[in-house]
């Protein structure tokens, strides 16, 4: 059997759905050290409203504490569970 290295997850993909593929992404540490995870696909990052946003340019003045607050993670586990969260409004809106 194969060794897995041990090295940390820093991705995750997602099953593909017809808005297209998306993964869970490591995003760094916030400036308490927190760990941040996104939700991305296509150019887009996940909001914790469920709209799915352009991600500025990591230089961009767009990217305020407040965007950070609505499009970033605590954990990989938050990010899934707000995936799933948009997958069941998707799917009962009927698209």
């Amino acid at each position: 059997m194969p060794m897995i290295l041990p090295l940390p997850i820093g991705s995750y993909l997602l099953p593909e759905t017809d808005d297209g593929p998306a993964r869970i992404d490591w995003a760094g540490t916030n400036l308490h050290g927190q760990p941040q995870w996104a939700v991305r696909g296509n150019g887009m990052c996940l909001s914790r409203a469920l709209e799915w946003d352009r991600e500025p340019l990591p230089s961009s003045s767009l990217r305020t504490v407040e965007w950070y607050h609505q499009h970033r993670f605590l954990s990989a586990e938050e990010a899934y569970t707000h995936w799933q969260r948009w997958q069941r409004r998707v799917a009962d809106d009927g698209r």
